[in-house]
């Protein structure tokens, strides 16, 4: 799945607030609508996507964590 085909519960507008390249091809992006404050994160891996918070946040700084924490701990093949 591309980041164009993620339907957003929590944000509307997408912008890219915020990308993080690591480990070898994954990135982190932290989506959202900075006008109605609402984000959401993404981690790609080569583009495509494997996971995405499907969640609500209010800033993007605890996205942006819960993303890095979700990455080091989680299966980064699971969708």
């Amino acid at each position: 799945m591309k980041l164009d085909q993620i339907h957003f519960k929590y944000t509307g507008d997408k912008v890219v607030v915020h990308r993080l390249d690591i480990e070898a091809d994954y990135s982190v992006l932290v989506v959202g609508d900075p006008d109605m404050v609402t984000y959401e994160w993404v981690l790609l891996r080569s583009g495509d996507v494997v996971k995405h918070s499907d969640d609500g946040y209010g800033w993007w700084v605890p996205a942006l964590r819960d993303a890095l924490s979700w990455f080091c701990d989680g299966p980064r093949d699971a969708a």
